[in-house]
């Protein structure tokens, strides 16, 4: 469903360009050392670069809506509270595409629907906050046979796309 995410996003900028440059990026190997925006970082020009933002497990079907970062992830959490819509901090760890990005210096943000955790366990406070199924695991499918485009939150996905939206318009202009 990232996928899905950046191409939306992409394909809405395309149609109404923002005042400073977005660059979308898929990477491969997240996986396996985080190769592909490992490097990236290598091989690019990084004093361009304002901030990372990166958009993973946005659609858990028993989700949280977590926000992370080291400053720029205001533009997700400013939207999420406007709206009305909880959120959870989450961690700015070793388990994802911004390592690199933030090993470089670059400041990051990011928003998922499993808070770094796809197969830790729901609690209630959690299921109170998001609803789901308290004692399950975020992502019961992850890196199982049936994680499959049947077995999402199409509303956790609409949220952390308008999210993913907000945050980007706002460091675009």
């Amino acid at each position: 469903m990232c996928s899905a995410l950046l191409l939306h996003l992409a394909q809405s900028f395309a149609a109404k360009p923002a005042g400073n440059s977005v660059q979308f990026c898929w990477w491969g190997g997240e996986e396996d050392g985080m190769r592909g925006s490992r490097q990236f970082v290598k091989t690019e020009a990084l004093q361009l670069i304002r901030g990372y933002f990166n958009m993973d497990m946005v659609a858990a079907p028993n989700y949280v809506i977590g926000v992370y970062g080291n400053g720029p992830q205001r533009h997700f959490t400013d939207h999420l509270t406007a709206i009305g819509q909880p959120w959870l901090e989450g961690p700015v760890d070793g388990m994802s595409d911004q390592v690199p990005f933030l090993d470089a210096g670059i400041p990051v943000a990011g928003i998922d629907t499993v808070r770094s955790a796809p197969a830790a366990l729901k609690n209630a406070r959690d299921a109170a906050l998001f609803g789901g199924t308290v004692g399950q695991p975020f992502d019961p499918n992850y890196h199982a046979s049936g994680d499959s485009i049947t077995n999402i939150s199409t509303k956790a996905l609409a949220i952390c796309t308008t999210a993913s939206h907000a945050a980007l318009r706002g460091v675009s202009r």
